[in-house]
């Protein structure tokens, strides 16, 4: 098994809190051997770019990230920087610590959403907002801990998640009635359970007492790819974690993921990743 970096949390601007803000650039210089190849951190990340492309991959997914645009990383991914492109940012890292207890689930819901790491600032108004806590998280942390930091910084990091969250709910509010944007909430976390059950569109439109056509419709307009697409995008992520990061045969990984026979796993993996699974764990080992 290939040993991974894990990256604990360091503070940076304030020794006191679990939450630091810092330059994007500076941070990759810190310890660009270790950003740059794949690993994990143990603490939430928020990059946003102002200036240029960066190119990242979470969990074997690639993305790219223009300028305004706000990537999110949760603890335990695997993660890094990948530097094709020139790019300026800032970076916001936080522990689990750091979130109060009645507010972990929303924040851990956001940032675990494989559909929705990139977030776009749709607006003016979403940009501006945006920019002013990311300054205002910098000055407070320049300030002496005292018994009113903690809710003040939190108080600033949840809003300016809130605002980002907003703006695309707003984004696509004309397209999508409140039961919509409910039943696509549910729809992700029934396949994030589920995936490797394969549970046909079907069957996941018939748990939320509706129709393929209507799951269709608005997985579309909500997530950007039909509900077979969201489905496979699961199974292949798993399906690459387990062949990179762990010991288990192919065989093995196969009935893990629900297949009934190794042959359809393979070939499965090799219509998605255009690769057999001997070749892809053979070139990440």
């Amino acid at each position: 098994m290939n040993q991974i970096a894990i990256i604990p949390f360091k503070p940076i601007s304030n020794s006191k809190q679990n939450l630091f803000v810092v330059d994007l650039l500076e941070y990759v210089k810190r310890d660009p051997k270790v950003l740059l190849t794949p690993h994990l951190t143990d603490f939430f990340v928020i990059i946003w770019v102002t200036r240029g492309i960066l190119d990242y991959q979470i969990d074997h997914l690639p993305y790219q990230v223009k300028k305004d645009h706000l990537i999110y990383i949760a603890p335990g991914q695997i993660h890094h920087f990948k530097t094709s492109k020139e790019f300026e940012g800032e970076l916001i890292a936080f522990t689990e610590d750091f979130v109060p207890k009645n507010a972990f689930f929303n924040v851990l819901r956001i940032f675990e959403n494989v559909n929705s790491k990139v977030k776009t600032m749709h607006s003016k108004e979403i940009h501006i907002k945006v920019q002013a806590l990311f300054r205002s998280l910098m000055e407070e942390l320049k300030n002496d801990a005292d018994e009113y930091q903690h809710d003040l910084l939190f108080n600033m990091l949840y809003n300016l998640i809130l605002f980002v969250e907003r703006g695309k709910i707003i984004h696509t509010v004309d397209n999508l009635q409140s039961q919509d944007l409910n039943d696509i909430m549910v729809f992700k976390k029934l396949v994030a359970k589920n995936c490797r059950n394969h549970y046909t569109v079907k069957d996941y439109a018939d748990i939320l007492d509706t129709t393929t056509q209507r799951l269709l419709k608005i997985s579309t307009i909500a997530l950007g790819r039909t509900p077979k697409e969201f489905i496979t995008e699961h199974l292949l992520t798993e399906s690459q974690r387990l062949l990179k990061y762990s010991d288990h045969s192919i065989k093995e990984i196969s009935f893990q993921l629900g297949f009934d026979e190794p042959t359809n796993f393979t070939k499965f993996f090799k219509k998605q990743a255009r690769v057999s699974p001997t070749l892809f764990r053979k070139i990440n080992k």
